[in-house]
């Protein structure tokens, strides 16, 4: 592919799509469906961040160019002068985005299972085979390494991983689409059918327009305005991935366009769901269009939307959180031993591949023990409100010269310990 358009910022900017993971295409959609227009929080946090991106985002980058720092981990490592630091923030890293990783299988695996008319499965105690989300999990191993480690140094910019990010985030919003004319068209009838079916339900209205109560709505705005930043696969295609500083500018009006795109289809397709009134879960809502209206093409683009999704997210996630792996805890306590005929990035390379390969598993054994008890939803406030406690620690880095690296570990360990305690052990 020519470099003209590898490196055009249009592609830098929709790789950034891979903040719409399995939770764009799928989970919103049960938001919607129980609160109405206050599932634009999930949109409307990222597009705060990147609208604010002088004050934070054009810092962080400027000093991950200068120090050559391709990570959160090696962000805060660098600001606070300490290696356990970056040791402790590897590891909380981990744990936070395992929910994330298990949110990823998990809405892959229970799209085939009703793609398969083994939607029965999905129910509580229904018997699931967890043998299609382990073969999608290998699969997806194999695409994380040869996307992931073709380049001996984790510092080289990787055209193709942002190239195919990009491509995905555009197939992602085409299959959107069509479920947004399958729901608009074959379901209501056109514009008017749907306007006309909303004023029949008045109770819809009701649910749409009920704003959530109390503090619910900013918590949830600040969720998601620190995932922005925070969650490893954003922050590594937003600057690791970076090639030059105006494409960040492009992306500060260029990802709230695309993210404002990607979230037309949601409520016509929750609607739709409504209407027809399927027995499956509302994030599925999309399927089950596909198969009430016996349309292959439907179906197929709602899979297609969930898949690509998923499997952007875990590469890069995957990609990010072995870098800082082998930087923080693999490399400080295990020197490597020399081998000549090998030479030292293979080693490297083959070091990240393993790496990539465990925390895949470990998402799966995660997926595994939960045996879907959890909604998507859950699994993604979960796994954001986790990584919303590395945010103080970002604020601090450019703004605050006062702050200590024991702060930091106190503070970080207080959030992640109140975070287990009160969301993952529940």
């Amino acid at each position: 592919i020519p470099e003209r358009i590898t490196r055009h910022p249009a592609v830098y900017v929709l790789s950034l799509g891979v903040f719409a993971c399995a939770m764009a295409s799928n989970g919103v959609i049960a938001l919607a469906h129980q609160y109405g227009y206050n599932f634009l929080l999930y949109y409307l946090g990222v597009v705060m961040m990147f609208a604010l991106a002088a004050l934070l985002l054009m810092p962080l980058l400027r000093l991950c160019r200068v120090y050559q720092l391709a990570s959160l981990a090696d962000v805060l490592t660098f600001r606070f002068r300490s290696p356990w630091v970056g040791a402790a923030v590897t590891i909380a890293m981990c744990i936070t985005l395992l929910p994330l990783l298990s949110l990823q299988i998990q809405a892959v695996a229970d799209s085939i299972h009703i793609l398969s008319g083994n939607s029965a499965a999905l129910a509580p105690g229904g018997d699931r085979h967890n043998q299609l989300a382990l073969l999608f999990c290998i699969i997806i191993t194999v695409f994380s390494i040869l996307f992931g480690t073709r380049h001996v140094s984790s510092q080289d910019r990787n055209t193709g991983l942002v190239t195919a990010i990009a491509f995905e985030s555009l197939v992602k919003l085409s299959a959107l689409m069509v479920l947004f004319a399958a729901a608009i068209y074959p379901i209501f009838g056109g514009f008017t059918g749907l306007e006309q079916w909303l004023v029949d339900n008045q109770r819809l209205h009701h649910d749409l327009v009920q704003p959530i109560q109390g503090d619910h709505a900013r918590a949830l705005l600040l969720i998601f305005f620190a995932g922005a930043v925070c969650m490893p696969h954003i922050f590594h295609m937003a600057f690791a991935e970076n090639n030059d500083g105006r494409d960040l500018r492009s992306a500060t009006w260029g990802l709230p366009l695309y993210l404002l795109l990607l979230s037309l289809p949601i409520l016509p397709v929750t609607w739709a769901g409504a209407k027809l009134g399927h027995a499956l879960p509302m994030d599925y809502s999309g399927l089950a269009i596909g198969m009430a209206l016996r349309s292959i093409p439907v179906s197929a683009a709602a899979f297609v939307a969930c898949l690509s999704a998923a499997s952007a997210t875990i590469i890069v996630t995957t990609l990010a959180l072995a870098n800082m792996c082998l930087n923080h805890l693999v490399l400080p306590f295990r020197p490597l031993q020399i081998d000549r005929a090998q030479g030292i990035y293979t080693q490297l390379k083959w070091l990240r591949r393993s790496l990539i390969a465990i925390l895949i598993l470990a998402g799966y054994l995660f997926f595994v023990t939960l045996s879907d008890r959890q909604s998507l939803t859950q699994l993604a406030l979960v796994a954001f409100t986790g990584t919303l406690q590395f945010l103080p620690g970002i604020i601090a880095t450019p703004y605050w010269s006062k702050a200590n690296r024991n702060g930091l570990l106190v503070g970080l360990g207080g959030g992640l310990g109140i975070w287990f305690f009160a969301m993952l052990l529940p």
